[in-house]
C-alpha cells in the first residue's frame, strides 16, 4: 500500500503544488482547457480517458519543521501528484483525483461506476507541527509521568490519516429512483501536543502523548419521486484511545485523558416541490455513551467502577420557500435542537468539595433547548438594484447556568447596485440584540461576573464593496467592514469589542500576455474588559489592540518563445501584533509576527499534451511571544520552554505535467 501511494504521489505531485490555488501568479486561467476536468457523472465524448496529471520532485530547505504548515513537507526532499483524471472500462466510468498527494498534506480519492454500481476509495494525511523548539523534564513512562533533573527536546507534531471506502447501488422500482449506500472510514491521530497539569504540588507544561482511533460506519437509502425526494442515514463513529490516563510515581493518579466513547445518528430528510414553491424537512436522533473506567477508586462512590454517560440529542427543522414572481422570493425556516443528559449523578466523597456549601461534589448535568426561526425575503428592484432582507430569532434554554433562558433577535438587509455595468457597490448591514432571564450565582464567584455568551450584547455589522473596471485593462475591488459588540450591562466581563478593516485589489493587464495583481489590507480588533475578585467592585480593567496588514503583488507573462513559456511571480508580507494595557497593573509584553513569501515559476509548453514547470518558494517567519518563558524564568512553573515559530525556508521542485 505504501509503495504504492508513494508511486502515485511521484506521478502526481507536481500538480498539486502547481495547483493549491494560493498564487496569484497562476491566476489567469484564460489557457486552460476545462473541457479535459469533468465531473465524476459526466460521460466521455470522444476519447476513453480525459484529464490533467502532474508529477513532480523537489526538496525543501529550513531549519524549523513548522514549514510544513505552509509547504506540505519539511526539511529533505519529496514527490508529489496532482491529478485529475475521467475514464471509461468497459461499460463503466472511473475518475481519480489527487491533491498534494506524497507531502505531509496530500489526499486523493478514486471511483468506478458501472452496472449501477459504485466504489469509492478515498486517502487522506494531514501533519501539523506547533513547535520542534519544546524542551521539557517532563518524562513519561507508559502512563507514569514525572519531573527529571535533565531536559529532553520534544515535537509538537500531530499526524492524522484517514481511509474511506464508500459502496453504492443505483436502481429503479416502478417510477421511484433509488440508491442504497454504505461508508466506512478509518482514522488515526498520533504525537505529541502541549498541555498542562499538576505535579509535585506546581503547576507543569507538557507534551502529552496521542495516539486516536476513529473509525465510522454508515449506511442508509436515498429515493426521489416525480415532485419529492427523500433519504434515511444511520451513522455510528467509535473512539478509541491507547492512554487512559497518567499517573504519578506514587501511583496516585495525576490526570484523565480523552475517555473512549461512541455516538450513533439516525437522520431522515424529505424535500417536496409544488410549483413555485419548495418544502425541506429533516429529523434526527442522536446517542452519545461513555463506559469508561474511572482512572482511580478515590473519591469516587462506592460499587462505582465507570460512568455510564449517556447523552441524547433531538434535532429537526424545516425550510419553506416560495417565488411569488420573477422579482420577489419569500422563505421561512426554522430549526430545533435538544440536547438531553441522562447520565447518573454521584456525589463525590470529602476531597471534592463545594466551596460554597462545603458538601461533597456532584457531577453537573448539562442540558440544552434551542429553538431558531428566519424569515428571508429577495427582492429585484429596477434600475439595478437587489435587496435581500430577512429576520433571524435564536432561542436557547440552558441548565444548569448562571442565566439559563437568553433571546436573540437579529435583522439584515443587504443590496447590491450596478451604478454602470462597470461599476458597481455591495452592502450588508445586520444588528442583532440579546437578552434573558435574570442572573444567579452557582458557586460563591463573583456575583457581578458575566459570561460573554450569556451577556446582554447588541452587535453592529456593516460591510462594503465597491467594485470598478473604469479600464477594459483595469479592474479593482475595495472592500471594508466593520462591527461593534457592546455588553453594556457589563460591570465585570467583557465590555466591548470592535472589529474593522479594508482589503483592496487591483488587476492590471499590462499586455494581452501580460497580467499584474497587487493587493493590500489592515485590520484592527480592540477589546475592553474588567475584572475583580471582590463582589460588586470593578478593580482592574485592560484594554487589548490587534492589528493586522498584508500587503502583495503577483505578475505573470505568457506567450513567451512562441506561446510556449509562460512566468510567473508573487511577494506576500504579513504582519500583526497585539497590545495589551492594564490598569491599574503593569502592561502586557510584545506579541508581534511577521513574514515574507515570495514564489517564483517557469512554465514550458514541451509538446502538445506535456509540460515541464519548475517553481520556487522562499518563507522567512519571526513571532515573538512574551507568554513563551523558559523553564528558569519563574519559579514554581515548568514550562515547554520558548514555542516560537520562527524560521527561514526554501522549496525547488520541477515538474511535468501530461494533458490527456
Amino acid at each position: 500500500m505504501k509503495a504504492l501511494i508513494t508511486f502515485l504521489a511521484t506521478w502526481l505531485v507536481a500538480a498539486q503544488l502547481h495547483a493549491d490555488g494560493f498564487s496569484l501568479a497562476d491566476a489567469n486561467t484564460s489557457t486552460i482547457d476545462r473541457s479535459k476536468w469533468q465531473c465524476k457523472s459526466c460521460s466521455l465524448e470522444g476519447s476513453a480517458v480525459s484529464g490533467d496529471a502532474r508529477l513532480g520532485i523537489g526538496a525543501v530547505d529550513s531549519d524549523n519543521d513548522q514549514i510544513v504548515n505552509k509547504f506540505g513537507s519539511d526539511d529533505g526532499g519529496f514527490a508529489v501528484l496532482d491529478a485529475r483524471v475521467n475514464g471509461r472500462a468497459g461499460t463503466g466510468r472511473y475518475a481519480f483525483r489527487a491533491d498534494n498527494l506524497g507531502t505531509e498534506t496530500g489526499n486523493a480519492d478514486a471511483t468506478y461506476r458501472a452496472g449501477g454500481w459504485g466504489v469509492d476509495l478515498g486517502y487522506a494525511k494531514l501533519t501539523t507541527v506547533e513547535s520542534d523548539t519544546a524542551v521539557t523534564p517532563v518524562s513519561i513512562n507508559g502512563e507514569v509521568i514525572g519531573i527529571s533533573d535533565g531536559y529532553r527536546p520534544v515535537d509538537l507534531e500531530q499526524e492524522r490519516e484517514r481511509v474511506d471506502l464508500g459502496l453504492d447501488y443505483e436502481f429503479d422500482l416502478h417510477s421511484l429512483e433509488l440508491r442504497a449506500f454504505a461508508d466506512v472510514y478509518h482514522e488515526t491521530r498520533q504525537g505529541d501536543r502541549s498541555s498542562s497539569i499538576g505535579l509535585d504540588l506546581r503547576p507543569a507544561n507538557y507534551a502529552e502523548p496521542i495516539d486516536y482511533t476513529t473509525t465510522q460506519y454508515s449506511g442508509g437509502v436515498d429515493i426521489k419521486g416525480d415532485r419529492w425526494a427523500s433519504s434515511v442515514l444511520w451513522t455510528t463513529a467509535v473512539f478509541d484511545n491507547d492512554q487512559r490516563g497518567l499517573y504519578a510515581e506514587s501511583g496516585e493518579a495525576a490526570k484523565a485523558l480523552a475517555p473512549e466513547n461512541k455516538s450513533n445518528l439516525l437522520l431522515a430528510r424529505a424535500n417536496y416541490s409544488l410549483g413555485k414553491t419548495r418544502i425541506d424537512v429533516r429529523l434526527g436522533r442522536e446517542w452519545l455513551e461513555q463506559e469508561e473506567n474511572y482512572i482511580t477508586s478515590l473519591g469516587v462512590p462506592n460499587g462505582i467502577t465507570h460512568y455510564n454517560g449517556d447523552v441524547d440529542v433531538l434535532k429537526g427543522g424545516f425550510k419553506l420557500g416560495s417565488r411569488l414572481s420573477r422579482r420577489v422570493k419569500l422563505a421561512a425556516r426554522y430549526d430545533y435542537y435538544d440536547r438531553e443528559n441522562n447520565s447518573p449523578v454521584f456525589e463525590f466523597d470529602q476531597r471534592v468539595i463545594d466551596g460554597e456549601s462545603g458538601d461533597p461534589k456532584e457531577n453537573v448535568r448539562y442540558d440544552k433547548t434551542r429553538h431558531r426561526v428566519g424569515l428571508d425575503s429577495y427582492w429585484r428592484l429596477p434600475l439595478g438594484i437587489a435587496l435581500d432582507a430577512g429576520y433571524l430569532g435564536e432561542f436557547i434554554e440552558r441548565s444548569p447556568a448562571s442565566r439559563e433562558d437568553t433571546d436573540e433577535h437579529s435583522v439584515y438587509l443587504r443590496a447590491r447596485y450596478s451604478i454602470t455595468p462597470l461599476h458597481r457597490l455591495r452592502g450588508t448591514a445586520r444588528y442583532s440584540v440579546r437578552d434573558g432571564s435574570d442572573y444567579r450565582s452557582l458557586t460563591a464567584d463573583n456575583n457581578e461576573l458575566r459570561q460573554y455568551h450569556l451577556a446582554d450584547r447588541d452587535r453592529w455589522q456593516f460591510e462594503g464593496a465597491y467594485i470598478a473596471t473604469p479600464l477594459d485593462e483595469l479592474n479593482v475591488e475595495l472592500k471594508l467592514r466593520y462591527s461593534d459588540e457592546d455588553y453594556d450591562d457589563t460591570r465585570i466581563g467583557l465590555g466591548e469589542v470592535e472589529d474593522y478593516g479594508y482589503d483592496l485589489t487591483a488587476n492590471y493587464r499590462l499586455h494581452t500576455d501580460i497580467d499584474l495583481t497587487v493587493f493590500g489590507g489592515q485590520q484592527w480588533v480592540d477589546r475592553d474588559q474588567f475584572g475583580s475578585e471582590a463582589i460588586l467592585v470593578r478593580e482592574w480593567s485592560y484594554e487589548t489592540d490587534d492589528r493586522y496588514d498584508y500587503v502583495g503583488a503577483g505578475l505573470r507573462w505568457d506567450g513567451l518563445l512562441a506561446d510556449r513559456l509562460s512566468l510567473g511571480a508573487d511577494y506576500v508580507f504579513s504582519e500583526s501584533d497585539s497590545e495589551t494595557q492594564v490598569d491599574p497593573g503593569e502592561d502586557y509584553g510584545d506579541y508581534y509576527q511577521w513574514s515574507h513569501s515570495t514564489r517564483l515559476f517557469a512554465e514550458y509548453q514541451w509538446t502538445e499534451t506535456t509540460s515541464v514547470r519548475l517553481d520556487y518558494r522562499y518563507e522567512r517567519h519571526r513571532d515573538f511571544n512574551f507568554a513563551d518563558v523558559t523553564d528558569d524564568a519563574i519559579s514554581g512553573l515548568t514550562t515547554l520552554g520558548v514555542l516560537g515559530d520562527r524560521y527561514n525556508a526554501q522549496l525547488l521542485m520541477v515538474s511535468v505535467r501530461y494533458s490527456m
